[in-house]
């Protein structure tokens, strides 16, 4: 008896671009990483913030007042100011800051360096074996052709009375496994180009 798929499982189209152009995306995509930009970037506002604080600091002040009950203008008076502020001494708490702030985008920078060596291994492996997995595609592929080309030539010889009905059986069974090892390979296929998308920040698999 023969089954047919309700939702036949293809393989679709192998992926294409080089491993660098693989590599280059998922540097510029991973969400993760895009994270982390984002934190060193803060960071190093925070050592500009902190550094900043060393400079000298000018405020103005005005204040403008009416001595009168009727609102005449009359006996009127304002003062206005500046403020200039000098860090001459802080014991220290400035320069702290500022090598919290340098720790800090220190470790941040770390953290890249290694989600970036992370995520070119996770994509140069996904791209490895999306490659190897349709290969194995296009060899079931012929294997499967040949089963079937062997069952044609068993059955013939087996109505001819050449062939036992266990040598149509085996040439049967032969047709059936390499149809599993198809499945199975487009199967291998379809998870490593999705592993590969992933791996490269996209969406959707190629």
């Amino acid at each position: 008896m023969n089954y047919t798929l309700s939702t036949p499982l293809r393989a679709g189209d192998p992926i294409v671009g080089s491993l660098d152009a693989w590599i280059s995306t998922a540097l510029s995509s991973r969400p993760d990483l895009k994270h982390l930009a984002f934190q060193r970037q803060i960071a190093q506002k925070e050592i500009n913030k902190s550094r900043a604080s060393r400079n000298p600091s000018v405020s103005l002040a005005g204040n403008y007042e009416i001595n009168s009950e009727d609102f005449d203008g009359a006996a009127t008076n304002y003062t206005i100011g500046a403020i200039v502020s000098m860090p001459l001494f802080t014991g220290g708490r400035i320069s702290a800051k500022v090598r919290e702030a340098q720790m800090n985008l220190n470790q941040t920078k770390t953290l890249i360096r290694g989600m970036e060596q992370q995520i070119c291994g996770e994509t140069r492996q996904a791209f490895f074996n999306a490659q190897s997995a349709w290969k194995r595609i296009q060899v079931n592929q012929a294997a499967v052709g040949q089963s079937r080309e062997s069952l044609r030539i068993v059955k013939n010889r087996y109505n001819s009375g050449l062939f036992t009905i266990t040598d149509l059986l085996d040439a049967q069974v032969m047709v059936q496994q390499s149809l599993t090892h198809e499945i199975k390979a487009v199967h291998d296929y379809k998870l490593a180009a999705t592993r590969l998308a992933l791996a490269a920040g996209k969406i959707d698999p190629p």
